[in-house]
């Protein structure tokens, strides 16, 4: 199918703006995921391209086909769109089975009943659930009632998949085995995907590419090695993966490399960055927790060394393959992982020159010394 297209799209609620000049295009074939915190407008975006919400401004089109063009009030229903859509609560009708929920849609489309019954045996065949279409939804477990969800929403051979958190209410062990199993799902049934998640590790391991929103604003579109690895702006690295920030202010810039003073404490950093900053910048440094390496005690490395900055353990939690630790260093909270337990409180930070994120933005207020030491 051709590639679906969202341009200028917002969306308001009494006054209020959810989704604000959003843009983005989805290839044929793609699983794009929507991923950002709680009220960032991923949802709101993804039930205007269902259907389910009316925008403001904006065109979404599937080539050339317009589902809504706002400038010209074009809006088609969503049995116009031929979307379909997994809701995380599933939204199985209770009081019918199986094959009667799968029917439901194509009923509406009018199909035969010799075409209902090959579509409703094709489509639990994907999702290995053949034997159990005369069963009611209570007597299947959560990953059961998924995957007839997912049937249900493939049986009518949509042009888009549509996917609402559809994880959220499994427990861990069948989050991640289900998460396996709806990418190989997805791969070979070839169609185009658009899932909804605030779940970082259900975004980096299903995606071809994803968009990071916050504020109702699209912050940043890429593959998932290109958003974790090179965070265009601090809100992202702050919000994938685990990030510590510094405050600093530049001391001298070359070829690729700056030498930055922290601001609110002890130490010089070495940093290697592509973009150039003049001397007296002041700059937020961004590392990932697993680069940032602890030595203990502090007489292990000199104090004069380069990219070692002294640190207070305030906490160490075991997570079974690490211990997980959070520090205060030059004023701020830092995160870093490790194979052994911590038994000094004064250790020192090692980070590394390279993999280091130069912004050109302030520190988010959550990370101060005082809000930390506060409990906020």
């Amino acid at each position: 199918m051709p590639d679906l297209i969202v341009e200028g799209l917002s969306v308001e609620f009494n006054g209020q703006t959810a989704v604000d000049d959003v843009t983005f295009t989805v290839n044929d074939g793609e699983f794009f995921t929507l991923l950002g915190p709680s009220g960032c407008g991923k949802t709101t975006t993804l039930s205007t391209i269902a259907g389910l919400e009316t925008p403001t401004k904006g065109i979404i089109r599937v080539g050339p086909e317009i589902f809504v063009d706002a400038a010209k009030h074009r809006f088609l229903t969503p049995e116009e769109r031929n979307l379909g859509m997994v809701f995380q609560s599933y939204a199985l009708w209770p009081h019918m089975t199986v094959e009667d929920n799968l029917a439901m849609p194509l009923k509406i489309r009018k199909a035969s009943k010799a075409e209902q019954n090959r579509r409703i045996g094709d489509a639990l065949n994907q999702v290995g659930l053949l034997p159990y279409r005369k069963r009611y939804p209570h007597e299947l477990s959560g990953g059961q009632q998924q995957r007839v969800a997912l049937a249900r929403a493939l049986v009518y051979s949509p042009s888009v998949l549509l996917l609402d958190e559809p994880l959220s209410n499994l427990d861990a062990k069948l989050r991640d085995r289900a998460r396996a199993w709806l990418k190989e799902l997805q791969q070979s049934v070839g169609i185009t995907t658009i899932y909804v998640t605030h779940d970082q590790l259900e975004a980096l391991s299903l995606s071809d590419r994803l968009a990071v929103m916050g504020e109702g604003k699209m912050l940043q579109v890429g593959t998932p090695n290109e958003i974790y690895d090179h965070p265009n702006c601090l809100a992202v690295a702050d919000f994938i993966g685990r990030c510590s920030f510094f405050r600093a202010k530049v001391l001298e810039t070359g070829a690729g490399t700056l030498v930055v003073d922290l601001v609110d404490g002890e130490g010089t950093l070495r940093v290697t960055s592509a973009t150039a900053f003049a001397a007296g910048t002041h700059v937020t440094i961004g590392v990932r927790s697993e680069l940032v390496k602890v030595s203990q005690p502090r007489d292990d490395v000199p104090a004069i060394s380069v990219n070692a900055i002294p640190a207070d353990l305030k906490k160490a939690s075991y997570v079974g393959a690490r211990y997980e630790f959070e520090l205060m260093a030059a004023g701020q909270l830092i995160f870093a992982e490790g194979e052994h337990k911590l038994d000094e409180q004064q250790v020192w930070l090692i980070v590394p020159e390279d993999g280091l994120f130069v912004f050109a933005e302030d520190i988010p207020p959550s990370r101060l010394a005082s809000d930390v030491e506060d409990g906020l």
